[in-house]
């Protein structure tokens, strides 16, 4: 259905490197249950969760806005040239 992958530390908080929902399987609500769980995992102990997203995926900047997420930055040329990664912060605790 899909796949996730967390760095645990990373910037006083946890860091999101990857969340992919399979297509067919998408819109049914599993990535916010996974963001509920991640969130709920590091709380007692983390006070940021971090993602970096595409400019050019205005879908997943939506997901993550959706749930409480915030642009904190702009990482230019750093995974296709031409197009900034944005790194977004959500404040727990």
């Amino acid at each position: 259905m899909g796949v996730v992958c967390i760095r645990y530390p990373w910037l006083r908080g946890a860091y999101l490197e990857l969340l992919a929902i399979y297509p067919t399987q998408q819109k049914q609500g599993l990535g916010k249950e996974i963001m509920l769980w991640f969130e709920k995992e590091v709380q007692q102990t983390s006070c940021n969760l971090w993602a970096l997203v595409s400019s050019f995926n205005d879908k997943a900047q939506c997901f993550y806005e959706h749930i409480g997420f915030t642009e904190i930055g702009t990482i230019t040329d750093f995974v296709v040239s031409g197009h900034d990664e944005l790194l977004l912060r959500k404040i727990i605790n």
